[in-house]
């Protein structure tokens, strides 16, 4: 997750602290979640998702290995 961050935020030209502004937190809490030091929660997650419109979420049969559902 904290690569796929780095490289939506670059994409959009953003700077850790800029992202930090957009999600109203602090670009250390950013630098930590990059750099893997932060895992962030449930919260933190859906503003980057929104933020980035990326995906940080996985289903449960992607996690357990399993097929998507419906094939």
């Amino acid at each position: 997750y904290n690569l796929k961050i780095r490289q939506a935020r670059e994409k959009l030209g953003l700077s850790q602290e800029q992202l930090g502004k957009l999600l109203n937190e602090k670009p250390s809490v950013i630098k930590m979640v990059e750099s893997k030091k932060l895992k962030p929660d449930v919260t933190l997650t859906r503003k980057l998702m929104h933020e980035l419109k990326i995906n940080l979420l996985v289903s449960l049969s992607e996690l357990e290995g399993g097929r998507p559902t419906g094939i």
